[in-house]
């Protein structure tokens, strides 16, 4: 499970990116990797607000990744007809089939992929 997040706190800074649920792991942290703007210069005065803004934009899984595992996943039931349809054409963009076929994935493997998920269209 992950969320992806923008934070702002004046004593901390902006923060983006991704919080995840890991083993052994119980309070939130925050990578220097994840930090885009420093802490606040301007000193506290009574009007300064002393807590954080935390947003969330997306959460992962997500229902439409969850009806591809559904549908990929032998040990997983089939999606329903409705989560099938939710799903519409599914294509992994020019971007990132370049990167999988660097990274030694057949285009084979890609091609059926993009076929299976798209079959029940």
């Amino acid at each position: 499970i992950a969320v992806q997040v923008r934070i702002v706190a004046s004593s901390l800074g902006i923060f983006k990116g991704m919080l995840m649920v890991k083993p052994g792991i119980s309070k939130i942290q925050l990578p220097e990797s994840m930090q885009k703007v420093g802490k606040s210069r301007v000193k506290e005065s009574d009007y300064s607000f002393d807590g954080a803004y935390l947003e969330f934009l997306q959460i992962f899984p997500s229902s439409s990744s969850i009806t591809v595992d559904r549908f990929l996943n032998p040990n997983e039931t089939d999606p329903s007809a409705n989560g099938k349809k939710q799903l519409g054409n599914r294509s992994l963009g020019a971007m990132i089939r370049n990167l999988l076929v660097s990274s030694g994935v057949e285009p084979e493997v890609l091609d059926d992929y993009e076929r299976d998920c798209n079959k029940f269209v």
